[in-house]
């Protein structure tokens, strides 16, 4: 049994699904309110591995954009140093567990980081807590002992959302009614 347990009961949960899947997958060209939305999604969710039962309460996610011109920070693709770089887009050769959304772990210099990837969008874990045991929290990008380095392991985890995250990441997806900042940015998704 968990070291969380009493606190874990105190949150309501909810098995991630296909429509919330399609609202993160938005462009956040065209739907400016939505990297905001999906920022607030993710935080309180749990990540669970049901090959070995390890669990992650996720604190915080920092949001990152697919493409340079939705987010210059964006992550980086292609080779690095003679290999191909793992990256967290959602493979579309396997079905995964959820459309469009890929949990992964990604090696970087300083160590293996965990990511939640889309299609639009990559949400980087900066705080996490393991609850399958008592382990000191992690602040940073760095995942303590919970890896999903292969595409069994990230095959094989859940998303549990918070109940409550699911209700602010759904306001904040309706109460910004701006759908883009130009009249170019419509005339170019519509060639």
């Amino acid at each position: 049994m968990s070291p969380y347990a009493a606190t874990r009961r105190q949150l309501q949960h909810i098995k991630m699904a296909a429509a919330l899947c399609e609202m993160i997958n938005k462009d956040w060209c065209a739907y400016l309110n939505f990297p905001f939305a999906s920022a607030k999604l993710l935080p309180g969710s749990i990540l669970f591995n049901t090959e070995n039962g390890q669990a992650v309460l996720v604190s915080t996610v920092e949001m990152f954009g697919r493409t340079n011109n939705a987010d210059i920070y964006r992550e980086g693709f292609g080779k690095l140093k003679g290999a191909v770089q793992t990256t967290s887009l959602p493979p579309t050769t396997i079905k995964t567990m959820y459309p469009s959304v890929w949990p992964v772990s990604l090696q970087r210099s300083d160590g293996q980081k965990p990511v939640i990837g889309t299609e639009v969008s990559n949400a980087l874990v900066t705080s996490c807590l393991r609850i399958d045991s008592k382990e000191t929290p992690v602040v940073g990008s760095m995942s303590s002992g919970f890896n999903f380095s292969t595409i069994n392991t990230s095959l094989s985890i859940k998303i549990f959302l918070d109940r409550e995250s699911i209700d602010r990441c759904l306001e904040m997806a309706e109460v910004l009614i701006t759908s883009t900042n130009t009249r170019i940015n419509i005339l170019m998704l519509e060639h």
